[in-house]
């Protein structure tokens, strides 16, 4: 009978012969003493130069996954836009975008530019509006929230700053901040600035300035009032489960999102954040709505804008 095969032994990180030849050449006879000693130094400092970079590529490699959280976790991996101007039919378009596989979520949101002043400090701020539901799936900032801000956030009169924007104006959870929007209301006399005062329900701070500083959160419904958008959005913000692999699924969600798309340019918006994430484009992408005269509409989709409205 032919003898079975060895099995393999569980020897640990070393096996004893391997153990056996690092032990014959560290040492050294005893009239070559130094040399034992220069080859332990060299053992030491290969040790440590090993060690270092394989710390220094976690901790670089942990700081590129916490950047690309606190920038994607609020903006969303891909944005969906129409090229006419606001999106109409929103709903029926984040519907289709969510059935495509790899999609986490779909938000609608209206983006805007306004002038926040509070005791006479005032500062150039972007107002996203979002659903209370939409913003609780948001944890990177929803965690950051007081208790029950969210079940106030369905008000017409209440928004969410960041922490550093409060602190630049003064503003305190409780208090109050005036929102001046450039296009309001249209008068004989041309249009006339529209200005509203909100109650603050809490502040946020995720620990990114771009965010903290310049962010303003306000209810879909009433951003879409106070900035004149009737029934339409700027965009859906589409979140997806490996970014990496967001130019993989854009032509899923450009046939979600309507008809063929076309070739555009790479985006520039937070092109500083982005550099470390590379293979982000946009493309164009025709959709019909009947909101629009024509069923013309068309939508782009490409990486998110970084708030722009």
């Amino acid at each position: 009978m032919p003898e079975s095969a060895p099995t393999a032994k569980n020897t640990g990180v070393f096996a004893p012969f391997e153990w056996m030849i690092a032990a014959r050449y560290l040492r050294a006879k005893r009239q070559e003493s130094f040399i034992s000693v220069i080859s332990l130094f060299s053992l030491i400092g290969i040790a440590l130069g090993v060690a270092t970079l394989i710390i220094v590529m976690s901790v670089m490699n942990g700081f590129k996954v916490e950047l690309l959280k606190s920038i994607l976790g609020l903006s969303g991996h891909v944005t969906i836009q129409s090229q006419l101007g606001t999106m109409g039919g929103y709903d029926a378009v984040a519907a289709r975008v969510r059935a495509v596989p790899g999609v986490v979520r779909a938000t609608p949101v209206v983006d805007g530019q306004v002038m926040a002043s509070q005791g006479g400090a005032n500062a150039g701020v972007i107002v996203r509006g979002i659903r209370p539901t939409d913003l609780a799936r948001l944890t990177v900032l929803a965690e950051k929230l007081r208790p029950g801000s969210l079940a106030a956030f369905d008000r017409d009169d209440v928004v969410i700053v960041g922490a550093g924007l409060a602190a630049k104006l003064g503003v305190r959870v409780g208090g109050d901040i005036t929102l001046i929007a450039p296009k309001g209301n249209v008068t004989p006399f041309g249009t006339t600035p529209r200005v509203k005062t909100y109650h603050v329900i809490s502040s946020f701070r995720i620990g990114n300035t771009l965010y903290d500083s310049n962010y303003i959160f306000m209810p879909l419904n009433e951003a879409q009032l106070y900035f004149n958008y009737g029934d339409t959005v700027s965009g859906i913000e589409v979140m997806i489960t490996d970014p990496e692999a967001d130019m993989a699924l854009l032509p899923a969600l450009t046939r979600a999102a309507g008809t063929d798309h076309a070739g555009g340019a790479v985006a520039e918006h937070q092109q500083r954040f982005l550099r470390s994430h590379p293979g982000r484009k946009q493309c164009d992408v025709p959709d019909p709505v009947a909101d629009h005269p024509g069923g013309g509409a068309e939508h782009r989709v490409g990486p998110d804008h970084a708030g722009e409205g």
